[in-house]
This record gives structure tokens, sequence and C-alpha cells, in this order.
């Protein structure tokens, strides 16, 4: 009994202090507030509203060619020369140019001697010229070439060849004979022979192809009728020309004093 007792007492004592405050023995100071930093975010770039401009690429100028341009030949007129509207004499004449006229070339033909050339007195008009009559300047081989209209009569023509030297007293001509193969009579006709290693020459123009006997006209042949044959001569070197080369331009013409159509061929022969 008195152990319940000692037990009930000591259970009322411990239930009573739990009431009791509490003396803190160290004092605890506030907390003090904590201050976050303040972050200002960057201003981003407006949103576009239409896509962006192209990148664009320089263009390059490209650099002068250093091909220069080729000029346009000359040639001047030696004497008076006709012009045809196509390289040969039985063309309709389109002018006639008088000595000393500039022209331009514009073109060869395919093989006749004659050059395309354009009128200096009439813008636009071209017409044909013989080389033989012109001075030319200038490069004319890269030229084109133009086929001409059909002719109205066969063109003349004519063959050359070197027959021997024919003596007359101390001198010794060149003599050639000449066929007109062409399709008009020829009235006069010049020649020049030159020697290519001296560059010594002689010439001369006739309205004649007569043939020469003992120093004399043994038969007189004017014109050289179409299908006709003739002789020519060049005159005598001061000099001997047996056995020399000699560059020898043969030039025919439908009119006396070399007007009219006119035909040229070179020839190269050694005189023996």
């Amino acid at each position: 009994m008195r152990l319940i007792l000692s037990l009930s007492l000591a259970a009322l004592i411990l239930l009573s202090g739990c009431n009791l405050p509490v003396a803190s023995s160290t004092p605890t100071a506030p907390a003090e507030p904590v201050v976050m930093p303040t972050f200002t975010s960057p201003a981003l770039p407006d949103t576009p509203t239409s896509e962006p401009s192209p990148t664009l690429t320089p263009t390059l100028t490209p650099e002068p060619s250093l091909t220069p341009t080729p000029e346009i030949p000359l040639a001047q007129t030696l004497k008076e020369t006709p012009c045809y509207a196509g390289p040969a004499g039985n063309y309709e004449r389109v002018t006639t140019f008088p000595a000393g006229t500039t022209l331009q070339v514009l073109a060869n033909d395919l093989g006749g001697g004659f050059f395309f050339v354009s009128n200096p007195a009439q813008a636009g008009e071209s017409c044909w010229a013989l080389g033989a009559n012109l001075s030319l300047s200038g490069q004319t081989a890269a030229l084109p070439r133009f086929t001409a209209p059909p002719s109205p009569l066969p063109a003349p023509a004519f063959s050359a060849e070197y027959k021997k030297i024919y003596v007359c007293g101390e001198d010794a001509y060149v003599m050639f004979i000449i066929q007109n193969t062409g399709g008009a009579n020829f009235r006069s006709a010049y020649i020049k022979a030159t020697d290519v290693k001296s560059g010594a020459s002689t010439e001369q123009a006739v309205n004649a192809f007569d043939l020469l006997d003992q120093c004399v006209v043994a038969k007189n042949i004017a014109p050289l009728k179409v299908g006709g044959m003739g002789y020519l001569y060049a005159p005598p070197f001061k000099k001997e020309i047996r056995g020399r080369l000699l560059k020898v331009v043969l030039m025919l013409c439908t009119e006396q004093n070399l007007k009219g159509a006119c035909v040229t061929q070179t020839l190269e022969v050694k005189p023996h």
C-alpha cells in the first residue's frame, strides 16, 4: 500500500513540472532579412516580320581584252579605176574612182584579182575594183571571200606562158605567149618583170599583142580576140638575166590604155 502511494506521488510531481516555463540560458538573435540580387534581362531584338534581305554578291568587272581590234585594210587608186557590180569587167559598172581615191577594202574575190570596196562618195554602196589598180595598206589575208552573183557574159581571162629570150640587136627581151581564154577581147596590156635577187625591174604598157621578128612587127594583133593568141615582151635589163629568177606581172584590159575590165596574173620564170 505504501508502495502504491509513493508511485502516485512521484507521478503527480512529474505532471506539474511540465507546465512550468523553462528559461533559456543563451538568447537567440533575430535573423536578418536576406536581400536577393536583381537581374535585368537584356532586351531581345524585335522578331522580323519579313524574310531577311539576301546577301548581294559583288559583280566583278571583266578586264579589257588585250587582243587588238584588227584595222580595216585601205586601198588607194593608182589611176582612174572602174568599179563593177562583180569581180570582172563584164559586170555592170557601178562607178569610176579618180586616181588617188582612198577606199576601205571589205572582202577578197575568189582569185580573179579584184577587191570588194566601199564607195566613199555614196554611203552604203560597194563594188569590185581590180587589185592591180590599187595600192593596199593593211592585212587582206583575213578578209572574207565573197562569191559574186552570176555574170551576164563570160568573164575576161587569159593564160600566159614563157616562150624565150627574144634578142634584138644588143637587147634581150623576155617573151611570153598570151592566149585569150575568156569572153571579151583585150585591147591593151601591161608587163613588169622584176629580178627577185637584185630588185631591178623593167616594165611597159602596150595597145597591141604583136609578134616581133628581126626587130620589126611580123604580125599585128590588135585587139586580142576571144580564143586568139598574142605576144608580150618585158623590156631589156641592163645586166644579163639568163638563169635569174624573175617575178613577172601581166595585166590585160578590155579597153585601150589599160582601161575597162582588167585581169592580172603573176608568174615566176628563169629565162634561158
